[in-house]
């Protein structure tokens, strides 16, 4: 859970693609890449996702956990990128020890966020 945190973004444009960044700071970090063949929409999953997690507390702390092996799932309800954007998902992964590959858990979780000035 990241609510007690704050929330980074990026949002680049490279020729047709979209790439959102979400980088989440509470107890540890979080960091969301999304890469979208051209304009981003909800209707439309992610071309490319990673998830990386940096726990300070718990049973995943002292480690950097990654999807690399299996392909997060993201479910997308919104994804405004106006003024005041938000997006608002649901995903799903398999995330790895960066330092010990063989030692991976399954994770869900959710987003919830303004991507722009906010309310």
């Amino acid at each position: 859970r990241q609510d007690d945190g704050s929330a980074m973004v990026q949002i680049t444009d490279i020729g047709p693609l979209t790439m959102i960044e979400l980088h989440a700071l509470g107890d540890g970090s979080i960091s969301i890449g999304l890469i979208f063949h051209g304009k981003p929409s909800g209707d439309t999953p992610p071309a490319g996702l990673t998830i990386d997690m940096r726990p300070d507390r718990g049973a995943l702390a002292g480690a950097i956990w990654e999807s690399e092996e299996e392909p997060p799932q993201m479910s997308i309800d919104v994804l405004d990128l106006g003024d005041e954007g938000r997006i608002q998902a649901s995903f799903s992964a398999t995330l790895c020890r960066q330092d010990a590959p063989d030692d991976c858990r399954d994770v869900e979780g959710r987003i919830d966020t303004w991507l722009g000035a906010g309310p």
